[in-house]
């Protein structure tokens, strides 16, 4: 894939405060429906979680992934994501995951996203994960790919040593490499 444009990323840029508007409202209306993972029994999850993070983190489970309209907040790059047969999506310490597919592993999967929000935060999230699909596509950008190779170490029951640390060590530097990307486009990235 080319690298993405300065105009691409700037409009990206742009799109965070409308992005993070929608985010916070969907989790407002959505959370009564909200259970913690630790509630929902996968006990194979806390050989590779801390408990903190499954109390703190939560499921939702839905009929249809919710996907935010990326096309009127001026990134309609973003858009054929929206048409994407997604089992789950993770914003923040909260993911939907289709009822019919709310399993373990799906869990595991999306669980390795809570635990990039909380490294990177919001709008470094955003943008780091932005910048990931625009370079690679989807199943290729650095935060999908890493959960995707971890999903399928725990799908093979391996253990994962410092599987945490090694998350958040990995979102930091991809985080660092988009910085750069961003800058050089002429735009800056927050903290």
């Amino acid at each position: 894939m080319a690298p993405p444009t300065a105009d691409v990323l700037s409009r990206v840029h742009r799109a965070l405060p409308a992005l993070r508007q929608w985010i916070d409202a969907l989790l407002v209306e959505k959370e009564p429906a909200a259970r913690s993972v630790e509630s929902l029994g996968f006990k194979r999850l806390f050989e590779y979680f801390e408990a903190s993070l499954l109390q703190g983190a939560r499921a939702i489970a839905v009929a249809s992934i919710p996907f935010p309209p990326v096309a009127s907040m001026g990134v309609p790059e973003f858009q054929a994501m929206s048409a994407m047969p997604m089992s789950g999506i993770t914003f923040k310490h909260v993911f939907f995951a289709l009822q019919s597919q709310l399993n373990e592993t799906l869990c595991f999967h999306e669980l390795i996203h809570v635990v990039q929000w909380r490294a990177l935060g919001v709008d470094d999230f955003l943008l780091t994960y932005a910048a990931g699909i625009l370079e690679h596509g989807y199943e290729q950008s650095p935060l999908e790919a890493i959960a995707y190779a971890a999903q399928t170490l725990f799908e093979t029951h391996t253990h994962i040593p410092a599987l945490t640390s090694a998350i958040i060590n990995h979102a930091r530097d991809e985080c660092a490499g988009a910085r750069a990307l961003y800058a050089h486009a002429g735009v800056t990235m927050g903290s």
